[in-house]
């Protein structure tokens, strides 16, 4: 989809080079797996106030100035809330998350309608309303189809949009082969006829319909999204549906006994690893992630920021059974000038000077290491995925009863 990578940074909206090519290309990183964020950040969120709300708003836009600007203005917006109320009630669209009426202002500029992109961001439209309206806005683009290349874009896209959101919520909390192929191919559909719409709105010389289907809305997102869905369903792991969710899934029982085994595991080796100083600190898994390298897949040098210590538990390395291989991890010395030390050889190996430690490590074992010595992660040699899962820990003083912390201190 790498011709479907749409350019999201803040840009004049008016800005004439944005009308001559609107689909500019950008390079996005790709960071596979399940971290803290896939959870904490509300990604079906994003979309709905983002490209889903810019698609609605544009076809909400094309029903009162082109489909119906036969009428009065008046007449126009109430005949779009009529036409609204009839899809809902067609779609059997639950009562809480209608939109009640919608006006000029809901979804374009009152004032300057033909000077501005539509959009929904600035009214007082919610975002669970927006995905109630894709389905509405597809069947409009049905009812008001024409042989025309616009129309045929606009419902396109808008149906590839209804297919994503029908995928992520019947699907369960990990999605199908087959739903990954299919949420992946409408992703592509719907970036294509949107990027469609965006380039003949620009090459317009009619007034109504020149700022049309912005690239502003953060599109890039949706492919984010459709990574995502590799490993964890989005709208599952939003925040708004996750509580309940996770509890109704037929196997989430037998995945919490194993989260809980695991995590009593990490917390007994950081007790190890402490010793005798595990006695006077109140020990807090802070945050844990999973990491997925493929074949040939790395991680960078980084440290684990505002945390004690961190470690990682290794599920996988990723080798077949007729020729196991280690997972390995690099520990970088924690001295950034040492490997500049003017010394013999044998005294730099001696004392380790510029030189990475690296440890080979197999399924099943914990390793813990401060959280501010530098590591990375070589390529995964194997030809399966190396999973490991990551975790960060806080340590806190203990007090003693008799009010002298452990350092004797009153």
């Amino acid at each position: 989809m790498a011709d479907c990578r749409t350019f999201w940074k803040g840009v004049n909206k008016e800005d004439p080079k944005l009308h001559r090519n609107p689909i500019l290309m950008q390079q996005k990183e790709v960071f596979m797996g399940v971290n803290s964020f896939t959870f904490a950040y509300d990604f079906m969120h994003c979309a709905d106030i983002g490209f889903s709300a810019s698609a609605v708003a544009n076809v909400f836009y094309d029903i009162c100035y082109k489909h119906l600007d036969k009428l009065k203005k008046k007449d126009r917006i109430q005949k779009l809330n009529q036409l609204v109320t009839e899809a809902y009630i067609a779609l059997n669209t639950p009562h809480d998350v209608r939109v009640k009426r919608l006006t000029w202002s809901s979804f374009t500029n009152a004032d300057a309608p033909h000077q501005h992109y539509p959009g929904l961001l600035h009214s007082a439209i919610k975002a669970k309303q927006v995905a109630r309206l894709v389905p509405v806005a597809a069947k409009l683009c049905k009812d008001f189809h024409s042989d025309t290349i616009y129309c045929k874009h606009r419902l396109y896209c808008l149906q590839s949009l209804e297919k994503l959101y029908n995928i992520t919520h019947n699907a369960a909390m990990f999605l199908t082969k087959q739903e990954i192929k299919d949420y992946q191919a409408a992703t592509s559909r719907f970036l294509r006829h949107y990027e469609c719409l965006s380039k003949i709105s620009a090459a317009s010389t009619e007034k109504v319909g020149q700022y049309q289907w912005s690239q502003i809305p953060k599109m890039h997102y949706q492919e984010h999204i459709s990574e995502d869905c590799c490993f964890l369903n989005p709208e599952r792991a939003s925040q708004r549906v996750l509580p309940f969710k996770l509890r109704a899934h037929p196997k989430s029982s037998g995945i919490r006994k194993q989260v809980r085994r695991l995590r009593q595991a990490v917390e007994e080796a950081l007790k190890e690893y402490l010793g005798e100083e595990s006695e006077h600190v109140e020990i807090a898994i802070e945050a844990s992630w999973a990491n997925v390298n493929p074949a040939c897949g790395l991680n960078g040098p980084h440290v684990h920021p505002f945390a004690a210590l961190s470690g990682a538990y290794y599920v996988d390395c990723g080798s077949n059974a007729t020729s196991p291989t280690p997972c390995s991890i690099n520990l970088m010395d924690p001295r950034p000038s040492a490997p500049m030390a003017a010394l013999p050889a044998e005294v730099r190996d001696a004392l380790d000077f510029g030189i990475d430690w690296t440890l080979s490590l197999w399924p099943g074992t914990v390793l813990i290491f401060p959280s501010w010595l530098g590591h990375w992660v070589p390529p995964n040699a194997a030809p399966l995925q190396r999973i490991t899962i990551s975790f960060n820990a806080g340590l806190k003083e203990k007090m003693a009863r008799s009010g002298v912390d452990v350092f004797g201190h009153r």
